[in-house]
């Protein structure tokens, strides 16, 4: 099995990710609402996702607040709670809450152990040309991947009881 490993710098990109996002040639917001993204806990971070309506709503209710909460009155509710608390709280109730962890406290999780002897595998599945615009030139592209079209589908997972 061959090892794989991800530089540090390069796995942090994901958490600001959301600056790189266009659409029609224009930044795209965030793909998450008002509330989303980190938030300080009392021992610890979590990230909130709140893209979906009913997971906002579902965050707020497990704090106690309005529907109009700002983001500042989340963070203060979050600050009460212990990460893992939190985030526990969030998966029975509908709310798509993380706690954020280090490495050690990553490896002595029972999902952790499960992956070990079973690591995340690609397999290919058929090949084609790449598929690159027609016109490349530097007035209309000056990205270098400007032009390709990627569909992303992890949005559209939801946790269902």
């Amino acid at each position: 099995m061959p090892r794989v490993t991800v530089p540090a710098e390069h796995a942090c990109v994901e958490f600001k990710s959301e600056r790189l996002y266009t659409l029609n040639g224009k930044a795209a917001s965030p793909p998450w609402g008002v509330i989303g993204g980190f938030h300080q806990a009392a021992d610890g971070y979590v990230r909130i996702h709140d893209s979906f309506s009913n997971h906002r709503q579902n965050a707020l209710r497990i704090l106690g607040l309005p529907s109009d909460a700002s983001k500042k009155v989340v963070a203060q509710k979050v600050s009460k709670w212990k990460a893992v608390e939190l985030e526990a709280e969030a998966f029975r109730s509908g709310a798509m809450i993380a706690a954020l962890r280090s490495f050690d406290q990553w490896d002595a999780l029972p999902q952790a152990k499960a992956i070990t002897d079973h690591p995340v595998l690609i397999t290919k599945l058929a090949t084609s040309e790449l598929c690159m615009p027609l016109e490349r030139t530097p007035k209309v592209m000056d990205k270098c991947l400007e032009g390709i079209r990627v569909v992303e589908m992890s949005r559209g997972m939801q946790l269902y009881r």
